[in-house]
C-alpha cells in the first residue's frame, strides 16, 4: 500500500516558484515557527481507506450527462490508501512556508483585507499551493503532493 500525503488546494493570483527552497540558514525563532507548522499539518491528517469506485460521467435515464469536453465516461478507479489534511492551509499556515523559503506573503493587497486574517483558508494559486506541498514533504520526509482528481471525488 502506498501511503501518500495531500493537503486541499486553494485557489487565486499569485506566483510562487514551484521549487522555492529554504533559506540556508533560518533562525531559531523561524525554525520554532516551522517545526510548529508541521506538528499541527501532521496531527490534522486523516487518514483515507484506499479503494475502487465509479468515476466519470453517470449519464443514464435519471441523469443528466455530463456536456464537459473533458469528461470522461464512467469508470474504474482504484486509489491506495492516502492521508489528507482535514483543513485548509490557514494565512497563517501559508506564511510561514513563504517567510521560510523566502518569498512574499501572498494577498496583501488592500483588495483582500475582508479576506485575509491568520485562520482564513489561505488562497495561493495552484503553483502556490503545490510549491507549499513540496516543502512540507521537505520539511517532514514524507511525500506531500496536492490531491488528484480521483482523490478529490
Amino acid at each position: 500500500m502506498t501511503l501518500r500525503f495531500c493537503l486541499a488546494p486553494t485557489l487565486l493570483a499569485i506566483s510562487l516558484g514551484a521549487c522555492a527552497q529554504a533559506p540556508a540558514a533560518l533562525d531559531e525563532a523561524m525554525k520554532a515557527r516551522v517545526s510548529a507548522l508541521v506538528e499541527r499539518t501532521l496531527k490534522h491528517m486523516v487518514f483515507l481507506e484506499g479503494g475502487s469506485f465509479e468515476m466519470g460521467d453517470w449519464c443514464g435515464p435519471r441523469h443528466v450527462c455530463d456536456t464537459e469536453r473533458d469528461s470522461k465516461p464512467l469508470h474504474t478507479v482504484t486509489l491506495d490508501g492516502f492521508s489528507m489534511m482535514a483543513y485548509q492551509a490557514t494565512y497563517a499556515d501559508f506564511d510561514v512556508f513563504t517567510d521560510a523559503v523566502g518569498e512574499a506573503r501572498i494577498n496583501l493587497e488592500e483588495r483582500y483585507a475582508d479576506r485575509r486574517g491568520p485562520r482564513k483558508n489561505a488562497s495561493p494559486n495552484w503553483y502556490g499551493a503545490k510549491a507549499f506541498c513540496q516543502w512540507l514533504g521537505q520539511q517532514t520526509q514524507l511525500p506531500f503532493d496536492l490531491p488528484t482528481e480521483a482523490q478529490w471525488e
